[in-house]
């Protein structure tokens, strides 16, 4: 999972690539929604975008941050995932791009 916040006046983007987050960890997940909630909104994404079976939970975040930072909206960053057939194949390859 990853978080781009542009200020605490601003909402909070929480993006989690397999959406289970807060399942899986719960006495982490309170300290993240302890965070989460200093923002006024929180936009977050509903549907997973990262197979159970893929190693690319580092590729989705950094994805992510790179595209918020670039002045996508998470709304916007959300509708290039969408897209693909195949996220997890998209991250990879932009990361790798990004490397070389």
């Amino acid at each position: 999972m990853a978080v781009y916040a542009e200020g605490k006046e601003k909402p909070v983007n929480y993006y989690d690539s397999l959406t289970l987050f807060n399942i899986q960890k719960p006495k982490i997940g309170c300290i993240i929604n302890r965070f989460l909630n200093q923002f006024p909104q929180i936009i977050k994404n509903c549907n997973p975008y990262q197979s159970p079976l893929a190693h690319t939970c580092a590729h989705h975040c950094i994805c992510f941050i790179y595209f918020l930072s670039k002045n996508y909206t998470f709304k916007q960053y959300i509708k290039i995932l969408d897209k693909e057939q195949n996220p997890d194949l998209f991250v990879k390859k932009f990361v790798d791009k990004m490397i070389k």
